[in-house]
């Protein structure tokens, strides 16, 4: 837990911010499914050390979760209006 609260406040996120951690293994197929893909850089401090982070690359996916608060359908670019909405009222059950 420490360590998640120190990651927080070192890229200063707000604390009702939800995220994941685990080794880049275990983490890898969430960031496939998700169309993540994050590249790793280093940032020069000024006393001349690097520090880690990572930069997200991703596309526009729109996720609609279904009741059950699992992804029911994903939209990729280009986003079809009239298919994500007819997707909106069947997966709402309107």
């Amino acid at each position: 837990m420490e360590a998640r609260l120190e990651f927080k406040d070192r890229w200063e996120l707000n604390t009702n911010w939800s995220y994941l951690n685990g080794s880049e293994k275990a983490l890898q197929s969430i960031w496939s499914d998700f169309y993540v893909n994050p590249h790793q850089t280093a940032l020069e401090t000024l006393a001349g050390e690097s520090n880690r982070k990572y930069d997200v690359i991703h596309t526009s996916p729109v996720f609609i979760v279904g009741k059950d608060g699992r992804p029911a359908a994903v939209h990729t670019n280009p986003i079809e209006p009239s298919h994500l909405y007819k997707d909106i009222l069947t997966i709402s059950g309107r």
